[in-house]
């Protein structure tokens, strides 16, 4: 059986790391439901901090009554029983939580009365209020009100869901690279495999010349006869490997309506750097730690708890 082609393995539309980490970026569902997640602690935390917005209070209301006087003296008009009074209020006022636990009002209103009865001296008459309260607790909720427990929770969930998206977005990353370079190292190996099986048939093809020509014996065949056959089931089993590397990352960037990607493949062109670079191994520590999103993701969730504690 002819051994199979270098080329086989490699045919496929071109593709770089780079392509291939914003693809899953893309058609992750896990990063969509993270930035969801985040907008939507996002939209908590600002609805959180709505609790010191300003609060528009308006009033009105209107009264007409003419309540029955058993005196003789009610000064009702000739012919009525008692006099009819009328009434039209109008007020505003403007409050606002303070972050020290303490409330601030402006309020104003008027008041328009007037009246039939005979004892009144003005009809109409306007009365007008306005005033300012400050309400502050000196004991109570000094350290921590709703409002601001609130606020402190939701800012933790929006932390936490930021330390979980980042977490989402450099697993998928990581996940790419790892089966971009390992489908990298297949193809490398099916080429490797492909030039063994090459070598091994000119071996054989060397070794039968030597018998046709009686410089060796038949028995010397059934060697490199055998070990062609061992290079040629390693070719296919680097092959089988290659597949299965190239399936893993179309699984990580091609969704499940991408029909025609799925079926013509794809060839990285990225070559990994094989020069050793110096690491300086305390630093990399302190930046590993700084950049763990597991880490802030427990830290936000701690921070909830201290605040639901407090």
């Amino acid at each position: 059986a002819p051994a199979p082609s270098a080329e086989d393995g490699s045919k496929g539309s071109p593709l770089t790391l780079e392509e291939a980490i914003a693809m899953a970026l893309e058609k992750n569902e896990s990063i969509v439901i993270e930035r969801e997640s985040l907008a939507s602690a996002q939209a908590a935390e600002s609805g959180a901090e709505g609790a010191y917005d300003f609060v528009l209070g308006l009033n009105a209301g209107w009264e007409r009554s003419s309540p029955p006087v058993n005196s003789a003296f009610s000064g009702a008009p000739a012919g009525a029983s008692s006099p009819t009074n009328e009434s039209t209020s109008a007020g505003a006022s403007l409050s606002k939580l303070l972050p020290t636990g303490g409330s601030l009002t402006l309020s104003t209103s008027t008041a328009r009365q007037t009246t039939d009865g005979a004892f009144s001296l003005l009809s109409p008459a306007y009365a007008t209020q306005a005033g300012v309260e400050f309400r502050q607790p000196l004991l109570r909720n000094r350290s921590t009100d709703p409002a601001r427990s609130a606020i402190r929770i939701a800012a933790s969930d929006r932390k936490r869901a930021e330390a979980s998206l980042r977490r989402e977005v450099s697993d998928t990353v990581l996940a790419v690279e790892q089966a971009y370079w390992t489908l990298v190292a297949a193809r490398h190996g099916v080429e490797v495999q492909d030039e063994a099986v090459r070598l091994a048939a000119e071996q054989l093809e060397e070794t039968r010349q030597r018998i046709e020509k009686g410089a060796s014996p038949e028995t010397e065949i059934s060697q490199p006869r055998a070990e062609l056959e061992r290079r040629r089931g390693e070719s296919f089993a680097a092959r089988e490997a290659a597949s299965r590397a190239e399936t893993a990352l179309k699984l990580l960037i091609l969704g499940d309506s991408d029909d025609a990607a799925w079926s013509e493949g794809y060839s990285p062109v990225d070559e990994a750097e094989t020069a050793i670079q110096p690491v300086d191994v305390a630093a990399a520590m302190d930046h590993a730690l700084a950049s763990r999103p597991e880490l802030d993701e427990a830290e936000a969730t701690l921070d909830r708890r201290r605040t639901e504690a407090a």
